[in-house]
């Protein structure tokens, strides 16, 4: 099957989230058995990590197929997460 670009689909949890599963590990999607990995976001482009999904719960996903992604667009996630970096860095001017 496929994937519509612009499709909303659910994503259901039904298995526990791995315990070796960090907070800062990406949620990605693996469509069978390919290679392929594709990256959940928030609507924001943040990546969704996986310490702020739980089990039994529905999310709906937008697909983006021409930049492969799931965009979580319905779906309560768990805690505030946006990854390592602190703040933009903002280049200084001499005056």
């Amino acid at each position: 099957g496929t994937y519509q670009n612009c499709g909303n689909y659910v994503l259901r949890l039904a298995q526990s989230i791995p315990l070796t599963a960090t907070n800062l590990m990406p949620v990605v999607i693996q469509i069978g058995d390919a290679a392929t990995l594709y990256p959940v976001r928030q609507k924001s482009g943040h990546s969704i990590y996986a310490n702020q999904l739980k089990t039994r719960r529905n999310y709906v996903l937008h697909v983006a197929a021409d930049t492969g992604t799931f965009t979580l667009i319905r779906g309560i996630l768990n805690t505030c997460n946006c990854g390592t970096t602190a703040a933009l860095p903002v280049p200084t001017t001499g005056a």
